[in-house]
């Protein structure tokens, strides 16, 4: 987005020794780096965000990792802060090709298991079968016939 007018910054204390690069633009600031490596010390404060945009991290990596990741934003998001995550829900189709990924399936009931245990409070925002679109041949090929687009608000209890 060209409105945010994303440079990099110089080098911090605190970013020194973390192998993280920052970019900061008006509105916003972001981190380039190992993202399980990420805490409190890359920001340089414990907490530090009261938003977090995921599109698309949760369900590139590996299910394995999931509660991994979850962990890592827990610790770094303000009682209070907001998720806005976008996944993918292999909805409808042979097993196999619901298993398979990058991107791997996220269902409802995985949004709901990673966060409520957190303290966390799930809305679905909206839900849409993206393969009634052009343009999703590699999956339709798989044999899939419904996999859903989804938007969910993750908001950190107070």
């Amino acid at each position: 987005n060209p409105a945010l007018k994303m440079k990099r910054k110089h080098r911090t204390a605190h970013l020194e020794n973390s192998g993280f690069q920052l970019y900061e633009g008006n509105k916003a600031q972001m981190y380039v780096g190992d993202f399980f490596e990420f805490d409190g010390s890359t920001t340089g404060q414990d907490q530090a965000f009261d938003r977090v945009w995921d599109r698309g991290s949760l369900v590139a990596i590996a299910p394995a990792l999931r509660p991994r990741y979850v962990s890592v934003v827990d610790k770094l998001l303000v009682p209070g802060g907001k998720i806005l995550l976008e996944s993918l829900d292999r909805a409808a189709g042979p097993d196999a090709a619901r298993k398979k990924g990058p991107p791997f399936s996220l269902t409802g009931d995985d949004v709901h298991r990673l966060f409520d245990s957190k303290q966390y409070t799930v809305q679905k925002l909206s839900s849409k079968n993206i393969l009634k679109e052009a343009g999703y041949d590699r999956f339709k090929s798989e044999g899939l016939t419904v996999m859903n687009q989804e938007a969910w608000l993750i908001t950190k209890k107070p």
